[in-house]
């Protein structure tokens, strides 16, 4: 029996084959009778042949995958009946072909064979995909042809809830429904598993319960989400629509924190990590989700991350994209114009603190379908407003610390979608403010909080850390940006942490080395704030040529070897394109320099993401060399394993030696290989990332 199942594996192998023979054996028919050449009989006759045999082979094997069960019983007795129906008649229409004489019979029994052929396909699709398979992305144009209703508007893929919101019904289903339900449905039930409603879940499948309230790392469903995507129990299984990181995040804490299905989410707590994920929601209401816009493409998208722009999909298999330039003091006037052949896709424009004026912004109207707009501590005043009037998706706009005034929010008052206006520290008066909401009374508007206890109501916030770039060849200008007056920011250069001892700012200053800069503000009456951190990395010298020991995974290998020496930085999202990735293995990287120069700084750049099975390096060896034969080993530090899971993380790790001249560096980066022992699924492959090594 085990075999016959094992067979049974292959029917999705060769069912595509008879349709393929048979389809095109009708095809030639057709041409054959109105040529009425007879070259292409023994074409034919062989095509007949061998769609038979796939057509009974197919059969067969359908017929023991079905033990497996989990499948509809009304639908799977239709499709056997059909396919085996298919392998008869093709027999048929093979001997009348081969031996008989009536043409009009066998053309008949062909054109009635076909017609079973396709009916077996679709509901053999329907077994595997859902009834509604073909009708759900059907126009509605051709749904009215066919006397169907029109499609129902797409649900948002964002999680858009409140504090009544219920947890199951209203952040879990959704996630189920995109990305479970089309294997565990009533017409497919694959492990006797149903995730279609709560009675489903609650019952678990032929494993067991789906879950353990308050136990994640004993619950089936955290177990199988975190198999590595090539397990073959991974879930959702390679090939179909992968969770993201917020849609696993938010399953973990259900599960953690589940005590009935009843639960809302003030009933509940709320981690500050889970509180990020609904921040970033997208209200459901905003028509912009219910468009069908064309995908941007990943060429597209690639070709604009080259460019220094970084693009990123809301969502998995979504057309709608987030752009985020802030903190960028170099965009050039004209840097929109890069963006507009993704112009309809953009959703998310992100241009808080960086170098926009109103002439840059005056084009924001060739972006259409934007929902969120950061223009936060910018230079622009109320002419960059008039670029945005009349949008109609606009649905949150930053203005925060801007020179707007009452007069740019006329422009205001014709944005449909407006729900959330940000105007704190802006010219923006308490009447101007007034007079806008009684215009638009569901709007709300932030201007801030004012009150002779504000500092004790509020830390101050940590200062930031303002530069052009991360990495730099020469020196570097930074400026603590300060987002209060009256404050006094201290900050140390050496990594340490600052007190009111170490130095204090006056304004911008050089560094002409890798610095880790952290600084913290004071004022008196206020809670001080936070420690703000940020790694710059002096890379003087660009290697001209790297090779590597290993090739990275196919999935993770970005633009080849070179991705490691571009100076393109990778972002926490492990499959951005600007990361190399080696599943259970270390890498060695071969940096050619051109010639002779001395070196004493190596940072090798590398992400962590427990949940996705990728850690960082255990320990990092540099050698040297000028011939590229006769190394000499300059540094090897060793790092801890991770204690714990986290959330993702970038981390630059330097390594320092004397002194030395040399052409050839080769750095040695041994990773993880397996998870941790108190990882999900301990003892499996896991990854090491690298995206960038720099030399200093």
């Amino acid at each position: 029996m085990a075999w016959l199942e094992f067979l049974g594996r292959f029917h999705p192998v060769f069912l595509h084959l008879p349709i393929g023979l048979l389809v095109g054996a009708l095809g030639l028919e057709l041409l054959n009778q109105k040529t009425k050449s007879t070259g292409l009989n023994a074409a034919i006759q062989s095509l007949l042949f061998w769609g038979m045999i796939t057509a009974i082979i197919t059969a067969m094997l359908g017929y023991f995958l079905q033990w497996e069960g989990g499948y509809e019983e009304r639908l799977l007795n239709i499709h056997k009946i059909l396919g085996i129906s298919t392998s008869a008649l093709s027999v048929v229409v093979f001997l009348l072909r081969k031996f008989g004489t009536n043409r009009r019979i066998y053309l008949s029994v062909f054109a009635l064979t076909t017609a079973v052929l396709l009916l077996a396909g679709h509901f053999g699709g329907a077994l595997t995909h859902g009834s509604s398979y073909l009708t759900d992305k059907m126009p509605n144009g051709l749904r009215s042809v066919l006397g169907l209703p029109p499609k129902a508007a797409p649900e948002a893929e964002a999680v858009a809830v409140d504090a009544s919101s219920l947890v199951f019904q209203d952040v879990i289903q959704p996630i189920f429904r995109q990305k479970c339900t089309s294997c565990h449905n009533p017409e497919k039930a694959k492990g006797e598993l149903l995730l279609h409603n709560q009675a489903g879940v609650e019952k678990g499948g032929k494993d067991g319960p789906l879950f353990i309230a308050g136990d994640v790392d004993n619950s089936l469903l955290i177990q199988r989400i975190h198999l590595s995507v090539t397990n073959e129990d991974h879930m959702p299984p390679e090939g179909k629509k992968q969770l993201s990181e917020d849609e696993e995040a938010l399953i973990e804490w259900w599960v953690q924190n589940h005590k009935t299905f009843e639960d809302r989410i003030q009933d509940v707590d709320v981690p500050e990590s889970i509180q990020a994920v609904f921040a970033k929601s997208i209200k459901p209401e905003n028509p912009v989700f219910r468009l069908e816009l064309k995908d941007p493409g990943e060429k597209k998208l690639t070709s604009l991350r080259n460019e220094g722009v970084k693009v990123m999909r809301l969502a998995a298999e979504n057309p709608l994209v987030e752009i985020n330039m802030s903190y960028r003091q170099d965009l050039e006037p004209d840097f929109l114009k890069k963006l507009f052949p993704i112009a309809d896709q953009i959703a998310y424009l992100n241009l808080s603190k960086s170098n926009v004026t109103d002439a840059m912004v005056k084009d924001l109207g060739r972006f259409p379908h934007l929902v969120r707009l950061y223009l936060d501590n910018t230079s622009i005043t109320d002419a960059a407003l008039e670029a945005i009037q009349g949008m109609e998706y606009l649905q949150y706009l930053n203005l925060y610390g801007t020179a707007v005034t009452d007069a740019g929010l006329v422009n205001l008052e014709n944005l449909p979608q407006l729900q959330e206006l940000f105007l704190w520290q802006t010219g923006v008066t308490d009447a101007g403010v007034q007079e806008l909401s009684a215009k638009k009374p569901s709007l709300e508007i932030n201007t801030g909080i004012s009150g002779s206890n504000l500092g004790a109501i509020i830390p101050l916030q940590a200062p930031v850390i303002q530069t052009d770039e991360t990495l730099f060849t020469d020196s570097l200008q930074v400026q603590l940006m300060l987002n209060v007056d009256g404050i006094k920011v201290f900050y140390t250069l050496d990594g340490s942490d600052p007190d009111s001892t170490s130095l204090l700012y006056n304004g911008p200053f050089t560094i002409k080395r890798t610095t880790e800069i952290r600084a913290f503000a004071t004022k008196p009456g206020w809670q001080s704030s936070p420690i703000g951190s940020k790694q710059l990395i002096r890379s003087k010298y660009r290697p001209k040529e790297v090779s590597l020991s290993v090739p990275p995974n196919q999935k993770y290998q970005g633009s080849g070897p070179s991705t490691l020496i571009d100076f393109h930085k990778g972002s926490n999202q492990f499959g951005d394109g600007q990361w190399l990735g080696f599943e259970k293995q270390d890498v060695t990287a071969t940096l050619d320099m051109g010639s002779a120069v001395p070196v004493s700084h190596v940072t090798v750049s590398c992400l962590e993401n427990a949940s996705s099975w990728i850690f960082f390096p255990r320990g990092i060896q540099i050698e040297i060399s000028n011939d590229g034969k006769s190394w000499k080993r300059q540094a090897q530090e060793t790092y801890p394993e991770a204690t714990g899971a986290a959330t993702p993380a970038i981390k630059n790790f330097l390594v320092t030696f004397p002194d030395q001249s040399a052409r050839f560096v080769r750095v040695k980066v041994t990773g993880q290989k397996t998870n941790p022992r108190w990882h999900p699924n301990p003892g499996e492959p896991c990854w090491l990332f690298v995206d960038e090594i720099l030399v200093d």
